[in-house]
């Protein structure tokens, strides 16, 4: 018999975030028919609700691969993406049902992954800065921004994702490699087939951030390789100013100080006052969103990040073959 919905996590052992993620599942209010499907890299005694719950071992392999594995083993009509460190909110499977049955064209939905109550402090401050518009670019990935139209996307994070699954199927999946930038692929070919991503700031996923600086340093350099790459490769959803912003920055402060050698009065120390300014900027907006306290610790937490992602980018734009993949 075919479900509503099956419920794709790819991890790689079990742990408390999936444990929190499944019990959030299993208390939403729904009467739609689902099932959840883990994917760890080996087996484990399964102690969730067998009626609901399946575990099937992939072996040491990275989370598209792992999403692909649960969409061959899924029973759902529609195929829902979570990680494992996030879980949904109270009414998610039902908004999703409505918003397909809305429109019979929609193929794929998302929605934002806003922090956890329980999340760590520094985990807080990491959040605060993706929430800025300016400091983190895309503030409706990370916190229910209300929209006032229909907003759709080219781009959107698997961690919060709802595709049909006969259309997964059709376009092969995400049938890559690739972590991170899996999610990217798939919207490719979501796009290349002239279908589009629904977002709807009512489709809340909670996910945790980083808790730590280094964690966040990692990850944050990941991201920005790989889509330095994709914008050559996948150029269509990858190839936009924004994604080059830091690196210009990281360009411009390196000419600064090496010109600080031959000239006292130097007229390109001017931008540097524009950026303060912009930091001034992001630092009210995320007092008024959050409070004072992150916004004045999340400030250099920003310079950091654009100075590491404008690094790391500039290494994926010089990075000719395919990276290996990552496991996680």
């Amino acid at each position: 018999m075919k479900l509503d919905y099956s419920i794709i996590i790819p991890v790689k052992e079990k742990n408390f975030f999936i444990k929190k993620n499944i019990e959030h599942i299993l208390s939403n209010k729904t009467k739609k028919t689902y099932e959840i499907l883990v994917i760890p890299n080996f087996e484990y005694k399964n102690d969730y609700n067998p009626k609901f719950v399946k575990i099937i071992p992939s072996g040491k392999v990275g989370p598209a691969a792992k999403r692909d594995i649960g969409a061959k083993y899924a029973a759902g009509k529609m195929l829902v993406f979570l990680d494992d460190d996030s879980f949904i909110s109270k009414e998610y499977l039902e908004i999703a049902y409505n918003l397909f049955a809305k429109n019979n064209e929609l193929v794929a939905i998302g929605g934002p992954g806003v922090l956890p109550k329980d999340q760590n402090f520094f985990g807080k401050v990491l959040g605060s800065i993706f929430i800025s518009k300016l400091a983190g670019g895309y503030p409706e990935r990370y916190s229910s921004v209300v929209q006032k139209k229909p907003l759709y996307v080219d781009d959107w994070p698997s961690v919060n994702m709802i595709i049909k699954k006969d259309f997964f199927d059709k376009i092969g999946g995400f049938n890559c490699d690739y972590w991170p930038g899996e999610d990217t692929i798939l919207c490719f070919k979501i796009i290349k087939n002239h279908k589009k991503i629904l977002y709807d700031s009512n489709l809340i996923v909670y996910h945790y951030r980083r808790g730590d600086l280094l964690s966040h340093v990692k990850q944050i350099s990941a991201y920005a390789k790989m889509r330095g790459y994709f914008v050559k490769k996948y150029p269509k959803n990858s190839l936009k100013l924004n994604y080059f912003i830091p690196s210009i920055f990281l360009i411009y402060i390196i000419i600064l100080f090496l010109s600080l050698f031959f000239t006292k009065n130097n007229l390109l120390v001017i931008p540097l006052f524009g950026y303060g300014v912009y930091l001034m900027i992001s630092l009210i907006e995320i007092s008024l969103k959050q409070n004072v306290l992150l916004a004045l610790l999340s400030i250099p937490i920003i310079f950091i990040t654009h100075i590491v992602y404008g690094f790391n980018f500039i290494r994926g734009l010089f990075t000719f073959k395919d990276p290996k993949p990552k496991l996680r």
